[in-house]
């Protein structure tokens, strides 16, 4: 189980830690939005000092190589899992001014599906590694349902307000 490499990762700091070492944790984006490091702060951070440095988070630097405002105005931004169940995503979506989709992977069929049947695939935008080196855009109905990979997100830009 992924919480028992947690566990372990966490243990495996504390040594480092007790033993009066200084100890850095890097992570892609921001550690508190949906980072792997967050997993270890629950469960040293009670016991230890730490500070937190924030990054730069997935979806703004996505939505900075897309050139793509999030939320105009009044709107507001749902930030939802791809791994939801469809009905959950269906739901969510539909409510939705604007949305950023995260943790495609292999949910990146069902996603798609989602978008389109509420007719949002026309305004969805979809890269993969953004910022990394390796980056891809691709239009929405060209991506290979199988190859998204885990650093890919969809996001659907809010209504353009003009004002």
């Amino acid at each position: 189980m992924i919480s028992d490499f947690y566990d372990a990762a966490g243990e495996e700091l504390a040594a480092h830690l007790d033993a009066g070492r200084d100890v850095a944790v890097i992570c892609e984006g921001d550690p508190f939005f949906y980072g792997s490091y967050m997993y270890l702060h629950d469960r040293l951070a009670e016991r230890y000092e730490a500070e937190v440095v924030p990054g730069v988070c997935s979806m703004l630097g996505g939505a900075s190589v897309l050139g793509a405002p999030l939320v105009y105005r009044n709107q507001s931004l749902s930030v939802l899992s791809g791994v939801l169940p469809q009905e959950d995503l269906k739901r969510r979506l539909a409510d939705a001014d604007a949305a950023v989709i995260m943790k495609l992977g292999r949910n990146f069929p069902k996603v798609r599906q989602v978008l389109e049947e509420l007719g949002l695939a026309g305004r969805a935008l979809y890269v993969e590694r953004a910022t990394m080196a390796n980056q891809k855009i691709v239009p929405l109905d060209q991506v290979e349902p199988m190859s998204s990979p885990y650093f890919s997100l969809i996001i659907v830009p809010g209504e353009r307000w003009q004002g």
